[in-house]
């Protein structure tokens, strides 16, 4: 049974689906009239399928049995004509099919000269639809192959020119580890000179350290209450501020109705003026000194039982620390200078160590460099000559694809040749050459 679909017609089935056709067309005329009367739109359908079949046979063929065998009989000739006059209503406003339509109209207007094979292919050739899938077939996929091994051409032609660029800096990078080498050298045995230096000038600069300067130091506390006891230490500290702090106590306040307790006020005072300081602290006692007292802290003392303390005026407590900057003395700062002797000649053997732990380290890390440089560069020339060989595949391949491409254009048929977008990309095949 012939299905009336042209979708899935192929170059290698064409002969035998027109044998199929003449052979229903065959049928079709060995019918009865009454069997066509009244399957006008089987007839319809079969014919349609017909006429395209004819047009399939002249793209693959470049000619049509078919076509002829539809000439030989009216009614076959009447059925095809039909849908080719549809068409070219579809297509009355091309150029080409006008002048077409100019050489029918000279010849009458008969049925029989629209058969014509060169009426037939413009209309083809007009409707792109009708042979787009044979294009994909006989070029398209030969042509996208083509671009995707050009593509990678050019793709591996750039990554050529990457190892290129790296082999150079690879070259570079181990000349400049030979450099670095040379010069790490040269700086250990500078080292090794600089530590005798260094030990040398750090004796001489522990004797450039000054001898300490010890000032006399006063430190007194002082009870306004019990003035005979006041206490004092002379010695020789070194330079220090001067500090004060007085304590006043008020007197004692006895219970009254609402307490039950002892009580006294007690605040704490410290001097705004550094000059004001005196070594005998009895002074501040006689001195104004209310504009210059900042009070520091206030409370109030309590105790149930009677204090052992009873005294009848406010009482002062005086503690100082008081520092006379023009009398000192001076000592040989032995501590520093052997402390600084021991840490300069320690730190310059130290600094030495270091340089010369670091020294090794980088001497190993160089050569350890240097290995994977030599590593590097083998690798990167090996690949290099991979993908020269890679291009020179690729050349050819792409040579083999413009030779299979120009001779699938050379068996296309004319109106295929014609083309504008298949001569397009054929001129843009040449082109790369």
């Amino acid at each position: 049974m012939l299905e009336l679909k042209t979708k899935k017609i192929i170059e290698n089935t064409i002969e035998e689906i027109v044998c199929k056709v003449k052979d229903l067309l065959s049928r079709i005329m060995r019918s009865t009239a009454l069997f066509i009367e009244n399957n006008e739109d089987f007839l319809n359908q079969v014919y349609e399928y017909a006429y395209n079949i004819i047009k399939y046979e002249l793209i693959y063929c470049g000619n049509s049995t078919l076509l002829d065998y539809v000439k030989t009989d009216i009614v076959h000739t009447t059925y095809v004509v039909k849908f080719i006059k549809e068409e070219i209503e579809e297509l009355s406003k091309k150029k080409q099919v006008q002048e077409q339509l100019i050489t029918v109209n000279k010849n009458g207007f008969d049925d029989l000269y629209y058969l014509n094979k060169e009426l037939l292919l413009f209309i083809i050739k007009s409707d792109k639809k009708e042979y787009q899938s044979i294009m994909e077939e006989r070029i398209e996929v030969t042509y996208k192959k083509y671009k995707e091994v050009k593509q990678e051409l050019e793709e591996t032609k750039e990554s050529t020119l990457l190892h290129i660029t790296n082999i150079k800096n690879t070259k570079k990078k181990k000349n400049q580890l030979l450099r670095q080498q040379l010069a790490r050298k040269a700086l250990f045995f500078l080292n090794l000179s600089i530590v005798g230096v260094g030990i040398f000038g750090s004796i001489k600069a522990t004797n450039k350290i000054p001898p300490i300067k010890e000032y006399r130091t006063v430190q007194t506390i002082y009870d306004s209450s019990h003035p005979e006891n006041k206490e004092e230490e002379i010695t020789y500290q070194k330079e220090l501020n001067n500090e004060l702090s007085i304590i006043e106590y008020s007197l004692w306040e006895s219970p009254g109705y609402f307490r039950d307790e002892y009580q006294r006020n007690v605040y704490e005072y410290e001097l705004d003026n550094e000059g004001l300081y005196c070594e005998d602290v009895e002074e501040y006692l006689t001195k104004d000194l209310k504009s210059h007292i900042i009070l520091r802290d206030s409370n109030i003392e309590t105790c149930s039982e009677p204090p052992e303390e009873m005294y009848t005026e406010n009482k002062y407590v005086i503690s100082q620390i008081f520092q006379n900057q023009d009398e000192y003395k001076e000592i040989e700062n032995k501590t520093s200078k052997y402390f600084v002797g021991t840490i300069l000649i320690a730190c310059t053997i130290l600094v030495d160590a270091v340089l010369v732990l670091i020294y090794l380290n980088e001497r190993k890390d160089i050569k350890k460099e240097k290995e994977e440089v030599k590593n590097e560069l083998m690798c990167q020339k090996k690949l290099l000559l991979e993908e020269k060989n890679r291009i020179n595949s690729l050349i050819d391949q792409i040579n083999d694809f413009k030779m299979k491409l120009n001779q699938q254009y050379e068996k296309l048929p004319k109106v295929l040749q014609e083309d504008e977008e298949i001569q397009r990309k054929i001129r843009k095949l040449n082109e790369n050459e």
